[in-house]
Parts: C-alpha cells; sequence; structure tokens
C-alpha cells in the first residue's frame, strides 16, 4: 500500500522526472553513437559536472552542444582507458 503523504508524492515526482532525464539523454547518446552508461562514464571521467537535468534539455533543445559533450565523453573514455 503506498502511502499518500506529500513527501512520497514529490518523491515520485522526482523519481519520474529522473527516468524521463535518462530516457531523453539515452536517446540522443544513441543517435550519436554511444550509450548512455558509456556517455555517463565518459563524462565522469573527463570531471563534467553537469547534472541529468541539465544533459536531457541540452540532448533535447541544443543538438550540436550534446554532440560536444558526446565527443568529450568519448575522450575521457579513452583517456581513461590509457591510465589502466
Amino acid at each position: 500500500m503506498a502511502a499518500n503523504t506529500p513527501f512520497a508524492t514529490a518523491e515520485s515526482r522526482s523519481a519520474r522526472s529522473r527516468y524521463l532525464w535518462q530516457v531523453r539523454i539515452n536517446a540522443a547518446a544513441r543517435a550519436a553513437g554511444i550509450t548512455y552508461s558509456r556517455f555517463m562514464e565518459g563524462l565522469k571521467a573527463a570531471k563534467v559536472a553537469l547534472d541529468r537535468k541539465i544533459l536531457a534539455d541540452l540532448a533535447a533543445t541544443d543538438a550540436a552542444a550534446f554532440s560536444e559533450l558526446v565527443k568529450v565523453a568519448q575522450d575521457g573514455l579513452k583517456a581513461k582507458a590509457a591510465k589502466a
């Protein structure tokens, strides 16, 4: 039985938002030839500190900026592989 409290409602809304952001990022990343998990791993390796909300907005509204982030993520993955 789900609790019908303001906190539970807000938590559910936040979870739906995070899911939607991930779907948008994944769709744009796959269109650019990289998976969501590899994209996020590459951004982390490149020390890019953008949250999912911003990434999803860029994916939906600014394809050029998102493609630059994909390049940064790919470079981050290459640098990470070179360290290992």
